[in-house]
């Protein structure tokens, strides 16, 4: 299983990496929302972890844009913004999941695996 880690807070980027990856993910990075948008036009991803504010363009407009593309692959947001407007406009425009920081690791990987067995249902 492949996934991507889209988010500027370098810390908790290399935190997700080293637990996907001892949890026996293969896992890609972006810092920023172009860099996302990149890695997804040239890899095929089983789950996309997508932070709200990231610079260049945000989360949302990551996700709308390869909606647009209809790419169906899971996004899962990991945001600080956890009002309900965010976590409506996200779901409303393509995310298949929203959790607020800070979370459980445990929470984390019991949702990725829910999404990526979804995906695979639907393949």
């Amino acid at each position: 299983m492949r996934i991507l880690i889209a988010d500027d807070e370098r810390d908790l980027v290399a935190a997700l990496e080293r637990v996907m990856k001892r949890t026996k993910y293969e896992v890609d990075i972006a810092y920023d929302g172009i860099q996302a948008l990149e890695q997804i036009h040239q890899n095929q991803y089983d789950c996309i972890l997508l932070d709200y504010m990231m610079p260049r363009l945000n989360g949302l407009q990551v996700v709308e844009k390869i909606r647009k593309e209809d790419n169906k692959t899971p996004v899962l947001f990991l945001t600080a913004i956890s009002e309900f407007d965010y976590r409506q406009q996200a779901i409303k425009n393509g995310a298949d999941a929203y959790m607020s920081k800070p979370f459980m690791i445990r929470d984390l990987l019991d949702k990725v695996k829910e999404l990526t067995s979804k995906g695979t249902e639907q393949q």
